[in-house]
């Protein structure tokens, strides 16, 4: 295991290449480890030039995916040449290491523990574990399912611990595609989703994401109960009934922003906003782009929360500061655009 302390002396020296030519081998003696273990092509590893090191790792190492126990592979080294802050630098490697290599031995270890076994038939226990940990989760919060179905106990326990709402989607994904996803961003399009470790073929990896999924909840659920407001729900109503029924919650804080300046009004809605944006236009990008994410269901109940707190304490700060940074970028940004639409037909020829 590699150690910050292990470079001491060079550290104290500011010997940064020596440390890097070190932690370079290090790191491609542990990838061709890793591919040897997942069976890919990475026979070049030896003769690749230093300035094709990151996109030729990348291309062997594609793990975007979430979760991905290897996903620092591809990017361990990128950033060296570019970065002054080296020491913070050489920090990050050799913690990026250490996961590497703590993930390579939880997958060896199942890969091993698997031999001869029905990879199905372990899914359905680990989905039966998961179950109980959900049931736990519940009667500590005093709360009742509606059903106690796996999907259900899913969208009840996202209300119930906003904190871990990303968590258990991503837990619930993962059961319903016996798979861990790659998510493409596509323009026009949002997302595009297909599998790239599946419990067919490579069920250790899929199980060994579990086995970090499920000691994350099961270790610090307790923690983080009540670290947002413990909201009730009705059997009829739904995990995004109950993210419309948080964000009606905005239109209050909005007309506290808007009197704090002066402003009464009873609007609601949009023409609320419209409203807040005359007073605070400094909130206008930013927070607009989240009440459409909001709106069309495209976030979390925890991220509803937080930026609700955010804004509630963000507005009593630094008003003035904020009015005028916003009204000199605003100056700067109409200059830009006048010195652009001057050339404009300079820069036609160009094109």
């Amino acid at each position: 295991m590699i150690q910050l302390e292990d470079f001491k002396e060079e550290l104290e020296k500011k010997e940064y290449d020596s440390i890097y030519q070190t932690l370079y081998q290090r790191v491609l003696d542990l990838l061709k480890k890793i591919a040897k273990e997942k069976d890919l092509n990475f026979q070049y590893a030896d003769t690749m030039k230093e300035e094709e090191v990151p996109a030729k790792v990348s291309e062997t190492f594609d793990f975007d995916y979430d979760y991905a126990l290897f996903e620092e592979a591809g990017s361990i080294f990128y950033r060296f040449p570019w970065v002054e802050e080296k020491e913070s630098l050489v920090s990050e490697i050799i913690e990026s290491y250490q996961l590497l290599e703590k993930n390579l031995k939880k997958y060896v270890e199942k890969k091993k523990e698997m031999e001869g076994k029905d990879a199905t038939e372990i899914f359905s226990q680990v989905e039966k574990k998961f179950l109980s940990l959900y049931q736990e989760m519940m009667h500590f919060k005093k709360k009742e399912s509606s059903t106690g179905t796996f999907s259900r106990l899913t969208e009840e326990l996202k209300v119930f611990y906003p904190y871990f709402d990303e968590l258990l989607t991503n837990i619930h994904i993962i059961f319903v595609n016996r798979a861990l996803l790659h998510w493409e961003y596509l323009e026009e399009e949002f997302y595009r989703t297909y599998p790239r470790i599946t419990l067919e073929k490579d069920p250790a990896e899929l199980f060994v994401v579990l086995d970090n999924l499920y000691e994350e909840l099961e270790k610090n659920y307790q923690a983080h109960a009540y670290d947002y407001p413990d909201l009730s729900m009705e059997p009829n109503e739904t995990y995004y009934d109950i993210i419309e029924k948080v964000l009606s919650t905005y239109d209050d804080l909005f007309r506290q922003m808007l009197k704090e300046r002066g402003v009464v009004t009873e609007k609601k809605g949009y023409p609320l906003l419209k409203e807040l944006w005359k007073v605070y236009p400094f909130y206008e990008e930013h927070l607009g782009t989240f009440l459409l994410r909001a709106s069309h269901l495209q976030t979390h109940l925890k991220n509803v929360f937080d930026m609700y707190r955010y804004y509630e304490k963000d507005y009593k700060e630094n008003y003035e500061e904020k009015l005028e940074k916003y009204q000199k970028d605003k100056e700067e940004q109409m200059e830009d655009e006048d010195y652009l639409g001057e050339y404009a037909e300079d820069f036609d020829e160009v094109s």
